[in-house]
């Protein structure tokens, strides 16, 4: 009996313990959705994107394009690359200065309610992206289509957090099955985002 006490005793400090590591940020209702955001760097010969040029930098506090070290994610074509952690590549990524990583979850926008800073948060590194395939791919339309119910939830350049999620590739936000191989809208991200109180 007293060991099955000194059990339970164990348990429940390891509870506690656990949970003072655990910080749960919840989401403001303020829900930003960001239209058409141009990222696309093409050959303008090919009409093929290139994997060289210039990152579109953008932060989620200010809800905007910047062009400073206050960004959190960048856009490059496909490519997503995040303010933390090291270059994937050596090709005209920006230099990072933050803290930025992401996690995802598969749910619903509204269902995501709030973020568990404990978690690891993936960053960039050499070869790899914190952000990794966010797009499943249709090699007979060429079409990339936002893998649907994907909640990235991204600590920032300065340790807060937002949760986004990629709605469209496309300008205009088109219906994926009207795309065909011949189409030169892609490049342009339309998404949601919140951020935590």
């Amino acid at each position: 009996m007293k060991q099955f006490s000194l059990f339970l005793f164990s348990i429940a400090m390891m509870t506690i313990m656990s949970c003072e590591k655990t910080e749960i940020k919840n989401f403001n209702s303020d829900k930003k959705t960001e239209t058409d955001l141009f990222a696309r760097v093409w050959d303008s010969r090919t009409f093929q994107p290139k994997d060289s040029g210039e990152f579109v930098r953008y932060s989620f506090a200010k809800k905007a394009i910047v062009t400073d070290s206050t960004w959190d994610i960048a856009f490059r074509n496909d490519k997503i690359i995040l303010n933390g952690g090291q270059a994937v590549t050596t090709l005209n990524e920006p230099k990072r200065t933050g803290l930025a990583g992401s996690y995802f979850v598969d749910s619903t926008f509204d269902e995501v309610k709030s973020v568990n800073s404990s978690k690891t948060f993936k960053q960039d590194a050499l070869g790899s992206y914190g952000i990794e395939t966010w797009y499943n791919y249709n090699s007979t339309t060429r079409v990339a289509t936002p893998k649907a119910g994907r909640i990235y939830l991204i600590k920032t350049h300065d340790a807060k957090y937002v949760k986004m999620e990629i709605l469209s590739y496309y300008k205009g936000n088109p219906n994926p099955a009207t795309l065909t191989s011949r189409d030169t809208t892609y490049g342009h991200y339309t998404f949601i985002f919140q951020t935590t109180n």
